[in-house]
């Protein structure tokens, strides 16, 4: 009996100390991986932005992606504008979200934004009052009118002129000295709607045009990797780019199983989506499509909660800090939203509330983490 409880403490003990050797080399080793890039950072102290406004001010009380919206951010003090962006049939660079007008004219048209010349776009007339309360505060034009990219080009490089000639700018956007984190330019992220070459090199246009500094100034993405290879792919201008779905959850993973340093990094902006991901939006991402269900249904499992377990990894999170990377929190409109993405050490967060925030992060004085620079 006394050899039995012998071996019996010896066994605990051998488990015990295996345990810790696991733990110590599964520490080293998820702390120290390598960041490698397959591309040269060009962000610069820009990229410690804080508030990026999803679609403009689109929870408070303006018509998501519009000239009113995005005016309203810039107003209360962003730091980022989001917008999404499509070909019309005419071939011009237009600013909504949805493959369709639907939603956004409160089911008065349900034509494709792909399949009409842009004047003919109907007004739109959302019916969310979360996106209605505040346009008389803004020219109606401001409010209805799906704007083209180059509008709003013109609005963040103080060249815009309205289609109305009676309206006078100045009285609506504001000119100050800075942003909330203190750099006077706004920037802006721009997410690719279509898997289309035309799209991607009307964009690039555009944005040629506006000039190197403004360029700096700009993230474009799109959450279907493919569009995303080949925003990769640009060789005209140098864009930095931030992660699709599947790129993220790749990264995520292999940092989990300690081979982050044997991949190169694609994008040089790491975001995250807080919500919860479900198995249907999984089922729909095309990098993915030809793998069996089960493996999706087994995606699903551990992107559960909010933010999924998979994606809140703060160890990995600062070593792109370190790195020079930002990491964006999307998906942040509450306070208990906040507090996740300052536990995690996130460097920016994407919001529907961007006064909202902005005002809640002075009044309790919270700051994000920065991302080092190596200018």
């Amino acid at each position: 009996q006394i050899l039995n409880k012998i071996d019996v403490i010896s066994f605990i003990i051998l488990v015990l100390s295996f345990y810790m050797i696991y733990k110590v080399l599964n520490y080293l080793i998820l702390h120290n991986q390598l960041i490698n890039y397959n591309k040269k950072h060009s962000i610069d102290l820009k990229s410690n932005c804080k508030v990026i406004a999803h679609r403009g001010s689109r929870c408070e009380g303006l018509p998501e992606n519009t000239i009113a919206a995005f005016i309203d951010a810039i107003n209360h003090g962003a730091d980022i504008i989001e917008l999404d962006v499509w070909l019309s049939l005419d071939s011009k660079v237009i600013i909504h979200h949805d493959k369709d007008f639907n939603r956004m004219t409160n089911s008065q048209c349900n034509s494709l934004v792909t399949s009409l010349n842009y004047n003919d776009y109907p007004l739109l007339s959302p019916s969310n009052d979360n996106q209605l309360h505040r346009t008389h505060l803004y020219p109606k034009d401001f409010t209805t009118r799906v704007p083209l990219l180059s509008e709003v080009l013109d609005v963040l490089t103080n060249n815009y002129q309205p289609n109305d000639n009676s309206i006078n700018i100045s009285n609506y956007l504001i000119k100050r000295d800075k942003t909330f984190c203190g750099n006077k330019e706004v920037c802006l992220i721009i997410e690719i709607k279509q898997r289309s070459l035309d799209l991607i090199n009307a964009v690039v246009d555009l944005l040629i045009h506006k000039g190197d500094d403004f360029i700096s100034r700009v993230y474009m993405f799109s959450l279907d990797e493919q569009t995303n290879n080949m925003l990769r792919s640009i060789n005209r201008i140098n864009i930095n780019t931030i992660c699709s779905i599947t790129e993220m959850l790749r990264v995520l993973i292999c940092y989990s199983i300690g081979f982050l340093s044997f991949i190169k990094l694609k994008d040089q902006v790491f975001g995250v989506s807080i919500n919860e991901i479900t198995l249907e939006e999984i089922r729909k991402e095309s990098a993915i499509k030809s793998l069996p269900d089960f493996i999706k249904v087994f995606l699903s499992y551990i992107l559960v909660g909010k933010p999924p377990y998979l994606m809140n990894a703060p160890g990995l999170f600062k070593q792109l800090r370190s790195s020079g990377s930002p990491v964006w929190f999307l998906g942040v409109n509450d306070v208990k939203d906040v507090s996740i993405a300052i536990e995690a050490g996130v460097t920016a967060v994407l919001t529907d509330k961007p006064t909202w925030l902005i005002n809640y992060l002075n009044d309790n004085n919270i700051k994000f983490q920065q991302v080092k620079s190596f200018k």
